[in-house]
């Protein structure tokens, strides 16, 4: 890791962490190093695995490091050291207080060295991407223990398959801690018991996506504390306790992808999750401190009335996609978070809703910035208003029966018109206020994908799937951040406008299954970042342009327009033909006929006047 080895400057006296000829580090008014922050600002491509090399950093951590004994800040994650171990000397700084080695491609097993040092207040060594084939691991938690002045641990897909059960015992040896994640580490069995509860002032716990068969257990009942809590997509099974709601500082609850809960309300809900209905979405509905509700992915059914949102006006993310769920109000209703401007995330896919799209959404849902209603019953046409959003990044308005054309104002989506470079961790926390990470599912190239840490980076337009009609929309060319769009199953028409090639960050781009013809504009060869391309099942016609990134994309990505031809299908183009600059076939037919004629014409003069010519020579 070049340029990390820490220099004195000898005209002041001064300690400095220099990379790339920056400063990098922060002094304190004696000019010993405190801090050193090395995280990379722009981690990674969402497709593709490579990094910006000017801000990455690989290689070998320098034991040099150790010269900077008043350490109490480091940050190097979003790197890439190319799966060496985390360094045994990290834990030698004694006065260090924050530690972040998050996603920057360490490997094997974490040093119990960590664990001295006991003034440690914030650890992170989670990864969200498998840069490697061999990600951290642990065979023990026990050097956990000695992080004494532990407020926040993050271990998201770190593998404690093997610690077994011990894992809660030795957290629960942490009374300062307030955050804990250890979501993806594939912990299994039951969730084990604690007779006495330690962590008094935990307010965030994310279990997220293991492998718990259990119940939830009574423990988590008795933390007070608690503003956050996700147990997500295990497999949970038993009693949903209903005075959970009663907690007194919960502000957000994920128990999506369990699909073996029970809920004991009434003598008529004592049946499977699905059988729910109404009577645990009304106990949830009626905490008003509630800024976050992710009940997705279960099997509730019912009807939702303006009684489950009468109190939810400090709502700021709302996810009940993938369930059985109807909305029946009165068309006068005003919804409760009608006029939440701080609302950033509105999920209600995969449902039974219906009716038109309400404009208020563009009107005063001001913050959205995901907007997700897919696979409902939505009709009527795309309201202008969301052009409103200039917060939006991610639309998913598929599988509905949305008609009309869809509207030029999509061109004027704000934060999709610029490139979205900088990553930031979409999780809103702080100590006594409200915790809760967004995430997002969303379908890329056919396949659900969830994005929580990088969801940042994600611009993402999807109306697949429903009536819409009209040209296509040459206002969204204005685009330029986008990197999904998907308006394939629907009745466009009309021709690919050649500056589409201005959306240069696309990555991916269905348009299948719909009336489009005319040439494949020439200008595409120039979008190098798209890895996903369908034009399946339309009227194109004319020469493939073959060049560029096009060149990456087999026959596959054209089937279904019998007017095509030329590679990379196997049907050959007339003699003579050509591309012009947009990409168009040159027919060279009409220049043969003119030359036909012209030396057909040439001929017959010549055969006349030749003879003339002769005679009058010889004439005397």
């Amino acid at each position: 890791m070049a340029s990390l080895t820490p220099k004195i400057d000898s005209s002041h006296g001064k300690e400095m962490i220099v990379v790339n000829g920056e400063e990098c580090s922060v002094t304190n008014t004696s000019g010993a190093v405190i801090a050193v922050d090395l995280r990379n600002p722009y981690p990674v491509e969402l497709f593709y695995p490579y990094r910006y090399g000017f801000w990455n950093l690989s290689g070998n951590v320098d034991l040099a490091l150790l010269r900077l004994k008043s350490l109490r800040h480091l940050d190097l994650s979003f790197n890439t050291f190319d799966c060496i171990s985390i360094p045994d000397f990290l834990g030698s700084f004694q006065a260090l207080q924050y530690l972040n080695l998050s996603n920057a491609g360490f490997c094997d097993k974490i040093p119990p060295s960590l664990g001295n040092l006991s003034s440690l207040h914030y650890l992170d060594v989670s990864s969200e991407f498998s840069l490697s084939s061999s990600p951290l691991m642990a065979d023990s938690l026990h050097w956990v223990a000695g992080l004494s002045s532990l407020r926040h641990l993050d271990m998201n897909d770190v593998n404690l398959l093997i610690v077994g059960p011990e894992w809660l015992p030795v957290l629960n040896r942490l009374p300062l801690l307030t955050e804990l994640h250890l979501s993806a580490c594939g912990l299994t069995g039951p969730i084990p018991s604690l007779h006495f509860v330690n962590f008094t002032s935990l307010a965030m716990l994310n279990l997220f996506y293991n492998s718990f068969i259990s119940v939830i257990p009574d423990w988590i009942l008795n933390i007070s504390s608690l503003v956050y809590l996700d147990i997500s997509s295990n497999s949970l099974e038993g009693r949903i306790p209903l005075h959970i709601s009663e907690l007194p500082n919960l502000q957000h609850l994920n128990l999506g992808g369990n699909g073996n809960l029970t809920a004991s309300c009434t003598q008529l809900l004592k049946r499977s999750w699905k059988s729910i209905k109404e009577a645990f979405l009304n106990s949830i509905g009626q905490s008003s401190k509630l800024v976050s509700l992710d009940l997705s992915f279960n099997h509730l059914i019912g009807t939702l009335s303006e009684a489950h949102f009468s109190k939810l006006s400090n709502l700021m993310t709302l996810s009940m996609s993938s369930n059985s769920l109807i909305l029946n109000v009165s068309s006068k209703w005003v919804s409760p978070f009608q006029n939440c401007s701080n609302l950033e995330t509105l999920d209600i896919g995969n449902n039974k809703f219906s009716g038109n799209i309400p404009p208020w959404i563009g009107e005063r849902l001001t913050s959205l910035r995901i907007l997700s209603m897919r696979s409902n019953a939505f009709s009527g046409r795309l309201p202008p208003q969301l052009s409103n959003l200039s917060s939006l990044q991610v639309l998913d308005l598929a599988n509905n029966n949305l008609v009309g054309d869809v509207p030029s104002s999509l061109g004027d989506l704000r934060a999709m018109t610029q490139v979205q470079r900088v990553h930031t961790y979409l999780i809103y926390w702080q100590y006594g206020g409200s915790y809760y990470d967004e995430n997002v599912v969303i379908s890329i190239k056919g396949q659900p994908r969830q994005f929580t840490k990088t969801l940042s980076l994600v611009t993402y337009i999807d109306s697949s799937g429903n009536y819409l009609v009209g040209e296509f929309p040459g206002a969204i060319t204005n685009l330029v951040g986008l990197i999904v769009l998907n308006l394939s199953r629907n009745y466009i028409s009309g021709h690919i406008p050649e500056k589409i090639a201005n959306m240069y960050r696309l990555e991916s781009l269905d348009i299948s299954n719909n009336h489009l013809s005319g040439n494949i504009p020439l200008s595409m060869a120039s979008m190098t970042y798209l890895g996903s391309l369908n034009f399946t099942n339309n009227n194109f016609s004319s020469q493939i342009p073959y060049t560029g990134q096009m060149t990456t994309f087999d026959a596959s990505s054209y089937y279904g327009n019998s007017g095509l031809c030329g590679p990379p299908l196997l049907t050959s183009c007339q003699s003579g033909g050509g591309l012009d600059r947009r990409g168009a076939v040159n027919d060279n037919s009409n220049i043969k006929d003119t030359w036909f004629y012209l030396s057909l014409g040439l001929g017959f003069t010549t055969n006349i006047l030749v003879p003339c010519v002769i005679l009058a020579i010889k004439k005397p």
